[in-house]
């Protein structure tokens, strides 16, 4: 029986840093492409189409002794997300990388800037989020401007505490991650695999 681990974000944290590292992995497969992401548990349409639908699209050819992983960096701030991945995956390990709120904001605010998202200075960027998150309707991003709100991880983590027991979800912190190895090394041990570097 496969098992299966998501990457949940968040955003600007070093998730991508994380797969990269783990993909070298012959144990792992990620679900393909791994960019752009697939966010398939935000997508109603896509998820009514059931879980073999999700398995044969992103997974192709798996052997029965890989990891399958997902990265979607936006399911860190979905309730439905953490809901309807239990439902198919309850013995997932769900693996958050969080960064200092400050560092991520600003580092957030610049990645939507150079991508053409982000039209106001940062100052103003952070100040008008409240009502810029109430006007809704993007088409780029999930919460493209939600630099500041973002940050409140407790929050996001709370419906994920939910859904799954606390053992089954991996907090790594990116500080840690670029400062060392161990982090990484720990969650390869949880997940029972071994990398290529």
């Amino acid at each position: 029986m496969h098992k299966h681990a998501f990457i949940i974000g968040a955003q600007r944290s070093g998730s991508s840093y994380l797969a990269r590292t783990l993909a070298t992995s012959p144990a792992l497969q990620f679900a393909e492409p791994l960019f752009p992401e697939s966010k398939f548990f935000l997508d109603p349409c896509k998820f009514r189409r059931g879980c073999d639908f999700y398995i044969k699209s992103y997974f192709r050819g798996a052997s029965a002794d890989v990891v399958r992983v997902e990265k979607s960096t936006s399911y860190l701030e979905s309730p439905v997300a953490a809901q309807h991945i239990s439902e198919w995956f309850p013995e997932a390990t769900i693996i958050a990388v969080l960064r200092n709120p400050i560092d991520r904001a600003v580092s957030n605010y610049f990645f939507s800037k150079a991508n053409g998202i982000e039209s106001l200075g940062i100052e103003d960027a952070f100040q008008n989020e409240a009502d810029r998150l109430q006007q809704g309707g993007y088409t780029t991003s999930v919460s493209p401007f939600a630099y500041v709100r973002r940050g409140h991880y407790v929050n996001d983590l709370e419906p994920w505490g939910h859904y799954f027991p606390r053992s089954q979800i991996k907090i790594l912190l990116f500080e840690d991650m670029i400062s060392s190895k161990t982090p990484i090394q720990k969650l390869v041990t949880n997940l029972g695999i071994v990398t290529g570097k």
